[in-house]
């Protein structure tokens, strides 16, 4: 049977990619903080943030590869993400270096575990990374940082590892999870304005970054490596000018 991780499982893109690959008849491995929400098969809990710490980590490597078992790894998600706002002022060094370890240290720890088992079948990486590696706003100093590194590692995972595991990235842009909607649960016209300054006139679905990730993972895309996939209405595109 044909295996794939999943990081950040319980969040909504993260369901989203977990209730696509089930439907496609995948094993679906989710890896989250506290309970799993998606009832999965195989669940290991993880505060991603402390997998660096060489205990933490080879006791969780452990787990995972039982978690794997006999299953052929095809596949690595690297959806969590941390979202920590505030400018060089306000953010803590704190704050600023546990959003490297999520979004970039972690995605780098998984992929050297999965490396054997993903070369060993063919698989690939896809590292799920946002617009605002590209182009960002005031506030967001270590997400964007962050995300900026992500694509890096993208690219030099995909040079490395090219021969054996394909690795590529999408870039979404807003995408309606249940976060970003009780964000604007009380500010309607602002959610009106964000949709509004997509291009397409919308916000992104969930699953739309599901099929964009079974895109990816397809082992027929031999070619496919490097590849870094905005999935962000047009946005991406824009040049914001205020007059």
């Amino acid at each position: 049977m044909k295996s794939v991780i999943i990081t950040g499982s319980n969040g909504g893109i993260g369901s989203a990619i977990c209730s696509h690959f089930l439907k496609l008849r995948y094993k679906v491995i989710g890896i989250d903080l506290g309970e799993d929400r998606n009832h999965l098969d195989s669940y290991l809990s993880c505060d991603l943030s402390k997998l660096k710490i060489s205990t933490i980590c080879d006791s969780f490597t452990a787990s995972l590869q039982s978690e794997i078992g006999d299953s052929h790894l095809v596949g690595l998600v690297n959806n969590a993400a941390l979202q920590v706002c505030g400018g060089i002022e306000s953010i803590s060094v704190e704050d600023f270096s546990r959003s490297l370890d999520v979004n970039v240290v972690a995605p780098f720890i998984l992929s050297k575990i999965c490396f054997s088992n993903l070369k060993e079948n063919s698989g690939s990486i896809v590292n799920i990374g946002s617009i605002h590696s590209k182009l960002t706003k005031p506030n967001f100093v270590a997400y964007a940082t962050s995300k900026s590194a992500l694509l890096g590692l993208t690219q030099s995972l995909a040079v490395d590892c090219g021969a054996s595991i394909r690795v590529n990235a999408i870039q979404p842009a807003a995408i309606a999870t249940e976060m970003l909607l009780d964000g604007f649960k009380d500010n309607p016209d602002s959610y009106s304005k964000l949709r509004d300054y997509h291009p397409t006139k919308s916000i992104g679905e969930t699953s739309e970054i599901a099929r964009v990730v079974e895109f990816l993972l397809l082992q027929s895309n031999k070619f496919l490596n490097g590849s870094v996939i905005d999935v962000s209405g047009g946005i991406s595109c824009r040049l914001h000018d205020p007059v």
